[in-house]
């Protein structure tokens, strides 16, 4: 498992993000044959430090 931190400084609840993340992409993956970005260009948040998305429109095609 990977360790996310800046410097000196750690976030405890790195571990369980990333394994809810895997839990749900696991099973989002296992229920959809295809997935569709539906902008071309995902708004980013205006933060210097941390680049994340704003957001991130996606169609699903279920399997």
């Amino acid at each position: 498992m990977h360790s996310i931190s800046l410097g000196i400084h750690h976030c405890l609840g790195v571990p369980l993000a990333l394994l809810e993340m895997e839990v749900l992409l696991d099973g989002l993956l296992r229920k959809v044959v295809a997935m569709e970005l539906l902008s071309e260009h995902p708004p980013f948040e205006p933060n210097v430090m941390i680049r994340g998305l704003e957001s991130l429109r996606v169609e699903f095609q279920p399997a």
